[in-house]
């Protein structure tokens, strides 16, 4: 997150904005128009988050679907 420049309160934003989550198996991302956050499961502990401007294609494309069919 820091080498991102992305605080907690816009990790959690993303979370909150969140328009679709992927349960892992240790873990929870979550996809919101704005960025992406990932959760450890077993404590809460916020893992990754990174920006729209950092998106690659494949979270673009999960956006877009997620868009598209209201998941």
């Amino acid at each position: 997150m820091e080498q991102r420049n992305i605080t907690k309160d816009e990790a959690q934003n993303y979370i909150d904005s969140s328009i679709i989550a992927f349960d892992q198996k240790s873990a929870e991302a979550f996809y919101s128009e704005i960025g992406v956050s990932v959760v450890r499961k077993k404590d809460g502990q916020l893992i990754t988050a990174f920006s729209q401007k950092d998106f690659d294609e494949s979270a673009k494309e999960i956006i877009k679907v997620a868009k598209k069919y209201g998941l």
